[in-house]
């Protein structure tokens, strides 16, 4: 099958009869002349650029390194370094928190329950009573903050006058004084947080709350945070059986799948699972056999499959749990080493009630290594006294959800029960997540965090008090790198012990403020080959060493690749699970160092406004995120500045302070291309943008590119080294039609005396139509290049000027840069794929194109509505102000699952809509597959393309010293488009991969956490079961949330 399907456009390309001609005969005259044409072509567009931008004078003035010196990349030391500071880093945030901690139950230990108190009685500061206006901003926290105090956050549905929560913010408000103690010992520690088992969270130092979208709730709860769930328990293998019979028929059904959905996202990565649904038989729901890691993808394919659940037959509570058991066994006897939690073993049962006493499976299968909590879900009055038993009497937990408002308290309690053994031993383990959103809007962030014991006398209750955590931002850690030894498209990034990312440059945050962390993979960011799967597995454990390797990177707009050459130097980051890479591209052994003796930086900037735009990278403490600073001014004062970026900066600006006049020179000594010229810049890599002509209106305009080592311009120039690189931008005009596509050319300046090194790239904007008419008259002795030029003669037998050929310049990616027919907007910004698929496939057969296939982990796919459904309408209400009620309260209460169970009763299943726990209105998380387009091993191809009767003529040629293709062809066969109905047009946008593709990815490496804590013969296993979780507070909580959107929506 494998080999049929390689086969596949081998076999299409003959079927279809994409041929070259077998003799030269029987080529046109236009096809025969094309070659030559394209070279002269090529020279002449090469020469322009190189002149417009005086590229010789630029690699002239920067080959002189008066004031400054080209010095060695030691990567090795440059890895131990910044492993060794990465590791004080977090080695200071595990101090803190041990600080925290011992605070914390010291407190506990020593403080007097008041039974008493009432809302009111004890002061606090509520996170969203607070005026932001009051307090003053800390770029630290990126947020007007109180550093004298710590504020209080509750949860929702959980009313703050309880006297529990009265006292818990009593006692937690001693945390202050280490809250600040720690703050004066580490001056750049991010935030400081508690988070109570009751839901109370405390942090420092005191912000406004960050408010959630318009018309959601604040659903932020602590306890149901991965940070949280992960420092409470051991990891865990989890088996969840669904009641599937009919006596769960409609709403109990809905509230099982909600609830099995939220118990799904109380699981992280160390966790694994599988689900089973029982009725007269016991199957797995989905295209998993066996227990998976439970990591956000394989969650996505359990979230579908819950949702194709259907009622039907009568349930074995006995067959279900012989199954369980049977598959426990199997894992542990197939398993390898990697695979599984290696400590809990877990049962959740979900059902309505029933008489049936399946204790004679237990007894004879279980010697308690296996937990099981049951679920009494829906408000039918069915007997639950076997699966109350049956979780007694497994040292689990017996819970009761007897509607919607049940389910967030009812799937956590058995975090309770498993936090049990590790409460008991009295030992703790620092946890580190992977990266993830912050709530309070500092940007990506991971969280170290201790557990919190109760080591009073009287705590008997053998669960945690809470957790402390401390955030380290993405950031802080990225800047630890030697990012000016690195260079422009060097990096650095981390991952933990399951191989999952801790920061890279590639990472997104495209979700929402309570999305759980994205864990995305080593190998699906850089490249799934051998290779660096075999780099993974040595960072994983823990080794050090280098590897060099050969890729094919995907750039982050997705639409382009380069093939590039980088070696990997990696180590284990001190007192973490975390594994650190450096990675440096092929020829970077160099890097500028300026002598500080040659610039006086009181001074300041030294650069006009108007003539150019500077990165907004931290050269100085307080740049660029404190408001109203400006860098000259912090330069000037010469006190908490990056001296090295700073010098690099002033060395740039003194190098190019004569380019805007140079440049106007040249362009009044060549006028026939000038005024077709609208821009010339050069981007440096110290972070300077020079610009010409000199005025505010192209500074404001460059302010947008201002970061070069960020923009696509400067790194795909670099991929490039001495080729320009084209491609059409976007001219804004006073409207949307008024808009224009201008072209750009870039190009790496290469200084090559004494050694090899690239200072910038330097870039001409210009209009489409000085490219046309270089195309289409081949004017190039007008243009100052002698021995180019062409007769008339030539000129009219020039491909372009044939009447029934069109022409098209491609760039290396495949889209359109010019048309000799067409130049709008639309029209050259388009893929070659979308526009002429004949064309594009042939080019693709041929090889001139090649493509990869790039996965995105962590992408949004928008949601397809109405959608049918198989699930029933019980109620026909008027359809129209029906589905704006429906719309209102499902995405009001999408995090507390509302969606499901509305949809069951009153509207059709959206299918696409599926993961518990997003807020998306719009969008839900989903994995897509891109192919981006390249250069093949074939630099031209002269022939003609035949199918269904339609023959086009077809000549194509790299043009030599750029990224541009050179393509004539004739036209499509018929005005209404293109005849051949056998090939799959090229296309290059995102498409939603099917879960049933995403089953068949196979387990990857990965070291299990260590200690664990699973069982103890302490436990007090009496505890075992709690009523119904829902109370009539949180039921007129939740029908209030619901009046006021609706009231919401009607103003």
């Amino acid at each position: 099958m494998a080999s049929t399907r390689r086969m596949l456009p081998v076999l299409l390309t003959i079927f279809l009869v994409i041929k070259s001609p077998r003799s030269t005969a029987e080529f046109s005259k236009w096809q025969i002349k094309t070659p030559n044409y394209v070279s002269d072509l090529a020279e002449a567009l090469v020469r322009l650029m190189n002149r417009t931008a005086d590229i010789d004078h630029l690699e002239t003035i920067y080959g002189d390194l008066t004031g400054a010196e080209l010095k060695l990349v030691s990567k090795t030391q440059l890895l131990k370094k910044m492993a060794k500071v990465s590791g004080d880093v977090f080695s200071d945030r595990m101090a803190a928190l041990k600080r925290l901690v011992e605070r914390a139950e010291n407190a506990v230990m020593n403080y007097s329950f008041n039974p008493m108190y009432q809302e009111g009685d004890v002061a606090f500061v509520n996170v969203k009573k607070i005026d932001e206006n009051e307090y003053q901003y800390n770029p630290n926290f990126k947020n007007k903050v109180n550093l004298n105090t710590s504020a209080v956050h509750i949860p929702v549905e959980i009313y703050e006058g309880y006297p529990i929560i009265q006292n818990e913010i009593k006692w937690s408000g001693i945390l202050d004084r280490a809250f600040k103690r720690n703050h004066e010992l580490y001056s750049d520690l991010s935030w400081q947080f508690f988070g109570s088992q009751t839901g109370m969270m405390r942090f420092y130092p005191a912000t406004k709350w960050r408010d959630p979208p318009e018309d959601i709730p604040d659903l932020y709860d602590v306890r149901r945070r991965p940070w949280y769930i992960e420092a409470s328990t051991s990891p865990k293998d989890m088996l969840i059986l669904i009641d599937t019979s009919g006596s769960v028929h409609g709403q109990t059904l809905q509230i099982i799948k909600m609830s099995v959905k939220a118990l799904l996202n109380t699981l992280g990565e160390n966790d694994y699972v599988n689900i089973a649904s029982f009725s007269k038989t016991v199957e797995w729901i989905s295209c998993f056999h066996t227990f998976v890691q439970a990591s956000s993808v394989n969650k996505l394919i359990l979230f579908e499959a819950i949702e194709r659940l259907k009622d039907g037959e009568t349930a074995s509570y006995s067959k279900a749990l012989e199954f369980a058991f049977e598959e426990f066994k199997k894992f542990d006897a197939t398993k390898k080493t990697t695979d599984g939690s290696d400590c809990h073993k877990v049962i959740m049962f979900f059902t309505d009630g029933g008489t049936e006493d399946p204790k004679q499976v237990y007894r004879a299968e279980n010697n308690t290594a296996v937990r099981i909590f049951t679920f009494a879900t829906g408000p039918h009055a069915v007997p639950v006294h076997t699966i109350k038993a049956m979780a007694c009497n497994n040292k689990g937990y017996f819970t009761s959800i007897s509607s919607l408002g049940a389910i967030r308290d009812g799937v956590q309690d058995y975090v309770n029960v498993l936090s049990r053994p590790m409460v008991l031993s009295g030992e703790k383990q620092f946890e580190l997540t992977n990266f993830y959103d912050d709530v309070m809007g500092l940007g990506m962030v991971t969280t170290i965090t201790l557990p919190v014991y109760n080591r009073s006398l009287d705590g008997v209750g053998q669960s945690i008090v809470g957790v402390m955590g401390v955030d380290i931002p993405v950031k802080s850690l990225e800047q630890l790198g030697p990012n000016r030894e690195m260079g422009p498209i060097g990096y650095s990034f981390a991952i933990n012990h399951n191989g999952f990312i801790v920061f890279h440059p590639d990472m997104k945050t495209q979700g929402d403020y309570l999305d759980d962390p994205p864990e995305v993979d080593l190998v699906d960011l850089e490249e799934d080959i051998p290779l660096m799967n075999q780099l993974r597995q040595k960072m994983i454990d823990r080794q050090s060493g280098s590897v060099i390797s050969n890729t094919i990177e995907t750039l982050p707009n997705q639409k382009y690749v380069c093939k590039q050459e980088k070696t990997y130097y990696y180590t284990p980051i001190p007192n973490t699970t975390f594994s650190l890479a450096l990675v440096f591209p092929t020829g970077r052994n160099y890097y500028l160092s300026v002598d500080a003796s040659k610039f006086n930086m009181s001074e300041g900037l030294g650069l006009p406004k108007d003539s150019g735009v500077v990165a907004q990278w931290p050269y100085c403490k307080g740049y660029p995120d404190a408001p109203n600073v400006s860098l000259s001014d912090l330069i000037k004062e010469g006190k908490n500045c990056n001296e090295e970026t700073v010098l690099h900066l002033l060395w740039d600006i003194q190098k190019t302070k004569s380019l805007p006049h140079t440049w106007s020179t040249l362009l009044d000594n060549y006028p026939s291309f000038s005024d077709y010229v609208k821009t010339i810049f050069l981007g440096t890599e110290g972070g300077l943008t020079r610009i010409y002509p000199e005025s505010d209106l192209f500074v404001k305009k460059f302010k947008l590119y201002a970061d070069t080592w960020d923009t696509d311009y400067y790194r795909r120039a670099l991929y490039a080294k001495d080729s320009w690189i084209f491609s059409v931008i976007v001219e804004p005009g006073p409207t949307v039609n008024d808009s224009q596509g201008i072209i750009q050319a870039v190009r790496s300046v290469i200084a090559k005396e004494p050694r090899t090194f690239i200072p910038g790239v330097v870039g001409v904007q210009f209009s489409i139509d000085g490219l046309m008419e270089l195309l289409l008259e081949g004017n190039f002795g007008d243009l100052g290049f002698t021995g180019s030029s062409l007769s008339n003669s030539d000129r009219d037998q020039l491909p372009c000027n044939q009447e029934e050929v069109i022409c098209y310049l491609i760039d290396d990616g495949g889209f359109i840069i010019a048309t000799s027919h067409d130049n709008k907007l639309e029209k050259v910004t388009k893929f070659l794929g979308e526009e002429d698929p004949e064309l594009m496939w042939t080019l693709f057969t041929n090889q001139i194109y090649i493509r990869k296939k790039t996965f995105n982990y962590q992408a949004l796919c928008p949601v397809v509505k109405d959608t049918l459904s198989s699930g029933p309408r019980m109620f026909y209400t008027s359809q129209l102000t029906f589905h704006w009620l429906f719309d209102l309260v499902a995405w009001f209460y999408f995090k507390i699952s509302l969606w499901s169970l509305f949809q069951s009763l009153w509207a059709p299943t959206t299918e696409g809509i599926f993961e518990f726990g997003s807020i998306h209105k719009e969008k839900f998380k989903c994995v897509t597959v891109q192919h981006q387009y390249y250069f093949g091993e074939n630099v031209s191809f002269t022939g003609e393309f035949s199918c269904d009767g339609c023959y086009r003529k077809i000549s194509a040629t790299r043009m030599n010293g750029t990224n541009l293709l050179f393509v004539a062809i004739e036209a499509p066969c018929t005005e209404n488009g293109f005849v051949c109905t056998r090939i799959v047009p090229p296309h290059q946008y995102p498409e939603r991969v099917p879960s049933t593709k995403l089953c068949t990815r196979i387990p990857r490496y990965r070291r299990r956490p260590t200690p664990c804590y699973a069982h103890d013969d302490r436990e007090n296993v009496a505890i075992c079961n709690k009523g119904s979780t829902i109370t009539i507070a949180k039921d007129v909580i939740m029908l209030s949330l619901i009046f006021l959107a609706f009231l919401s929506r009607q103003n």
